[in-house]
């Protein structure tokens, strides 16, 4: 771990970085409270341990400092501190340290708390990357394993933000497989998943850039969002898309097609999305998609929202 040291005593300084050196960790000693906030720019800090009574900026008043620059990120900072009284102890635990050592520390002491702060924030890193991994999956589609309705509302609003900051185009795509009920009723539900899962993944490998995004919508219905791409970058991936599933060539012989699955696609080319809500985009997009229904399935309707 790298361990900020921060103590104005120079002696003491040196001799707690090499407690901390000795058992195996990186110090990085500083010796005031705003060389301690500056270190956070230079240094990836995994642990502190603060001096309290220092010139100028405290240790209560740094350890704060140092909360704020933190955020949300924890990390272990101990109070190093001569003064044994238990008001001293309460303001530095509201302060926002975590434990205390008595100054000088002892080496034993102090590696030992080093390696009980070092498997707490062992134990805190494997929990925010459990949560992190709960929280995608909170946003997959269990069958399909693209995005699910929930992250494309997620990243859709992100995107609409942004696009009303830039007054840029925002275009979605409204896809619906064609005659997916007379699929299940004659291939059986598990003929239908299979379905669900192949057409979503080939779609959505038609997506080029980062922040263009693919999802089901819900059912046998998908959307797709692209910022800031003009007319004819979206209309080529609908085309993609569509052409796509029907030379997968998954037989369907009753929904009165060409005798394979399709995909009918309405698209909404919104010029510039500043003047228009998402719920708007998207219901352009729905309508466009109806219109691929009622001319015969399997094809791109177009529409533009805006000038």
């Amino acid at each position: 771990m790298n361990i900020l040291i921060v103590d104005d005593e120079e002696p003491l300084r040196t001799l707690t970085a090499q407690y901390v050196s000795n058992a195996g960790h990186m110090p990085v000693a500083v010796a005031s409270g705003a060389e301690a906030i500056e270190a956070f720019g230079v240094f990836d800090i995994d642990m502190v341990i603060l001096d309290v009574t220092m010139q100028e900026m405290d240790g209560f008043e740094t350890c704060v400092k140092i909360r704020e620059i933190l955020g949300e990120r924890w990390i272990p900072i101990v109070f190093l501190t001569a003064n044994t009284e238990t008001e001293h102890y309460e303001k530095g635990i509201a302060s926002g340290a975590d434990d205390y050592l008595l100054k000088p520390a002892n080496p034993v002491v102090l590696r030992a708390k080093i390696n009980a702060m070092a498997r707490i924030v062992d134990i805190n890193a494997k929990l925010e990357k459990a949560y992190a991994e709960l929280e995608k999956q909170s946003l997959v589609d269990s069958l399909t394993q693209v995005t699910n309705r929930k992250g494309f509302f997620d990243h859709a609003e992100r995107c609409l933000k942004t696009a009303k900051r830039d007054k840029s185009a925002l275009s979605v795509l409204m896809i619906d497989v064609d005659h997916f009920k007379q699929f299940n009723d004659n291939y059986g539900h598990l003929k239908g998943d299979e379905v669900l899962r192949t057409a979503a993944e080939e779609m959505a490998s038609k997506l080029r850039r980062p922040l263009d995004m693919f999802a089901r919508y819900g059912g046998e219905e998908f959307v797709a969002i692209f910022p800031n791409t003009d007319y004819e970058g979206v209309q080529q991936a609908a085309e993609a898309m569509c052409l796509a599933v029907a030379e997968l060539k998954i037989p369907h012989l009753h929904g009165g097609g060409i005798g394979f699955v399709t995909v009918s696609v309405g698209m909404c080319y919104c010029v510039d999305a500043s003047e228009f809500s998402l719920e708007d985009i998207i219901s352009v997009a729905d309508k466009a998609l109806y219109v691929s229904k009622d001319q015969g399935r399997n094809k791109v309707s177009y529409s533009t929202l805006g000038d």
